[in-house]
């Protein structure tokens, strides 16, 4: 799967923990057994490279100890073509 954000182009592994994290709303511990199967996410080495592709774009932060998707309204999309 392939999302096109503007100016930015994720790769399917950046797309899939994307799409986690807005499901989520927030997610505290990305490397947790649980969050990785319930989204069948890939290995934990493509999902710490994932996130950090993601971070520097800035579309995941992290806040008070959990990812986010930066952009509100972004979050709330991806969660409803979900």
């Amino acid at each position: 799967m392939a999302i096109r954000v503007p100016n930015t182009s994720v790769t399917a592994n950046q797309a899939a923990l994307l799409l986690a994290i807005a499901k989520e709303q927030a997610v505290t511990s990305l490397m947790a057994q649980p969050f990785i199967q319930k989204h069948r996410l890939p290995a934990l080495s493509s999902i710490s490279t994932a996130l950090k592709s993601l971070t520097d774009s800035q579309l995941v932060y992290k806040y008070q100890g959990a990812y986010t998707v930066y952009d509100r309204f972004f979050g709330m999309w991806l969660r409803e073509r979900v």
